[in-house]
């Protein structure tokens, strides 16, 4: 910048002049904004209505000032000659003030600064060398009531209390949390103080912070999405081999006489495989893709269902409270999946309470839920702001601490001696296919509290009868099974033969389309799976819906009936069974069909 002589003022001029004009810029990589500018600042400068502008729209010295490090400056401009300038750094952001300038005699006044300082939307203080406030702006004594609560700011959040040595920043709540500041101080030589600027950060910092917890809620939504995918492929796989189970045991329990002495063991083995089946559930919910056998249910009529096992189960020095809400909408979901839920939490409460006498509360109602209480939920991720259904579950129990927190929906990780079974990671997985949520809230010491969340339902609670009598499920007729695994075909095909039916099997969706084209008049029903490598379900019933519009399809799956129908459509399906079925369920959904 070149030498320019400083304007002066007379005492006279400055009583006819006032303050003319006030620009605040930022620069941000070289490109320059404007925060404020008054008419008079826009017309001296010829900025007109511009927020953004080229370094050829300011003069030169303003350029070199807004690109340079010095914390504050007076100059004038070669090419305006009628002005001088005073500019204030805070960081990327400077204010200039521009005064009116005369040839007389050096004069400005200090007024001039108190009221351009006044002006700022930052607060100013100078500190003498005894950190003694010798002035403040307005905007100071709007932050601080207390003329010394800036001076105790900075010790709080700087942990310092030597200040005049070196130009430093540093940011932090204040002390009550409730607002926060970026603070640069400045240290000022004549009076071997130091001057501070105040930035009130707490907007700003309001906003990274639910950033954070946006990044920490994505990262986490990857990671169990991940977890996700190899839990439903273990699913899948483990749903077909128990498909040869239950299906040669069922065909066994049919075969054998009422008499048989065998009847019990393969009983025996029959209920090992249904549970293996709700196991095969609990991972497939895990990952996040089924919602299993979906009926409206009441959420107060579950927990009464489960007041005799809880007191069977609990221990004797722990009481169990019920507090449930009397007109409580349904939900949508799965009974059996939901209880499973509640008894792994309430489990898990039993076991905390490790110094007795102890106190389990559930509670059940209805409330609304802001979006920032959400965010601090774990589950279905595309939850918004309303009303759901809640469920509490509070104990007095030891308490976790917060990385405890952190961690327990992994499926990895057990705070007992060994793992049982898949924890909280599975019922995290049951409750985010049900749209809802995890709300947990624990201190070591003070117990836990565990909520989850749920939409609510407008359909009244329903229980669908099964008919028993087998001899109903006879039929005849040609049905073509279109599956990718061997023991399915075989099972299927065994099943269908003992009830009358005549049978064609296909291993893929390709050979299925051939042996359709080839039958489509004898046959009156498709079994389709829905998974299969090469072409896929989906895309080979499209291909047998081209040769013949009107054929059933059955669909079948480890997914359940509602992921079944989001792939093809609800009506474009004549049917679905979820795998693994017995026989019996199987026969009698063809008989459903084709009457």
């Amino acid at each position: 910048m070149s030498d320019v002589k400083k304007p002066s003022y007379t005492k006279n001029s400055y009583r006819e002049t006032t303050f003319s004009a006030t620009l605040v810029v930022s620069n941000i990589e070289n490109t320059y904004y404007i925060h404020y500018a008054d008419n008079t600042a826009r017309k001296i400068l010829n900025l007109g209505d511009k927020q953004k502008i080229e370094s050829t729209d300011l003069p030169e010295e303003i350029i070199d000032f807004l690109i340079g490090n010095q914390q504050n400056s007076i100059f004038c401009s070669s090419s305006i000659t009628d002005y001088m300038f005073k500019a204030v750094r805070c960081n990327s952001t400077v204010t200039f003030f521009i005064f009116k300038a005369s040839a007389e005699e050096n004069f400005c006044p200090i007024s001039y600064f108190n009221f351009f300082l006044d002006s700022l939307p930052l607060a100013v203080a100078h500190f003498d060398s005894e950190d003694i406030l010798v002035y403040g702006n307005s905007k100071y004594y709007e932050f601080f009531s207390d003329e010394r609560n800036g001076r105790v700011l900075l010790e709080n959040i700087s942990k310092k209390t030597d200040f005049n040595s070196k130009e430093i920043s540093f940011e932090g709540w204040e002390k009550k949390g409730t607002r926060f500041f970026h603070v640069t101080v400045i240290p000022e030589k004549i009076r071997r103080g130091y001057i501070c600027i105040y930035s009130d950060y707490t907007e700003i910092r309001k906003i990274r912070d639910y950033q954070e917890k946006l990044n920490i809620k994505l990262n986490e939504t990857q990671r169990l999405e991940s977890l996700g995918v190899l839990a439903g492929g273990i699913a899948h796989d483990f749903n077909n081999m128990l498909m040869g189970i239950l299906g040669n045991i069922g065909l066994a329990l049919i075969e054998l006489p009422a008499s048989s002495s065998g009847l019990e063991y393969l009983h025996n083995i029959e209920t090992s495989a249904l549970r293996l089946a709700e196991l095969t559930k609990q991972l497939m919910a895990y990952s996040g893709k089924t919602r299993f056998l979906i009926s409206s249910i009441n959420i107060n009529s579950l927990v009464k269902e489960m007041t005799n096992l809880l007191d069977t189960g609990r221990p004797p020095d722990v009481t169990v409270n019920y507090d449930l809400c009397p007109a409580l909408p349904n939900i949508s979901g799965d009974a059996s999946q939901i209880r499973q839920v509640l008894m792994n939490i309430i489990i898990n409460a039993f076991e905390s309470i490790k110094t007795p006498p102890g106190i389990i509360s559930i509670s059940t109602g209805i409330s609304e839920y802001s979006e920032d209480f959400l965010m601090d939920t774990q589950g279905f991720a595309e939850i918004t702001s309303g009303e759901y259904v809640f469920i509490k579950v509070r104990d007095t129990g030891e308490g976790m601490a917060k990385d405890t927190i952190e961690k327990i929906f992994d499926p990895f990780f057990t705070t007992k001696n060994s793992g049982r079974g898949l924890g909280l990671g599975s019922a995290l997985g049951i409750v985010r296919s049900h749209k809802g949520v995890f709300k947990v809230e624990s201190e070591l010491g003070k117990g836990s509290t565990f909520t989850l969340l749920f939409p609510p339902s407008q359909e009244p609670e329903n229980i669908r009868p099964q008919i028993d009598d087998i001899s109903t499920y006879a039929g005849d007729g040609i049905i073509l099974i279109i599956d990718d695994e061997e023991w399915v075909r075989i099972v299927v095909k065994n099943t269908l033969r003992k009830f009358g039916y005549t049978v064609l099997t296909a291993s893929d969706g390709m050979e299925g389309i051939r042996i359709f084209a080839t039958n489509q008049e004898k046959i009156r029903l498709v079994l389709l799976d829905m998974m299969m490598p090469g072409l896929s379900g989906r895309e080979t019933f499209n291909e047998l819906s081209l040769l013949e519009p009107e054929i059933p399809v059955l669909l079948t799956s480890g997914y359940s009936e509602e992921e079944a129908f989001k792939r093809f459509g609800k009506n474009s399906i004549a049917g679905f069974i979820q795998k693994p079925f017995t026989p019996i369920n199987l026969v009698r959904a063809i008989k459903n069909i084709l009457g």
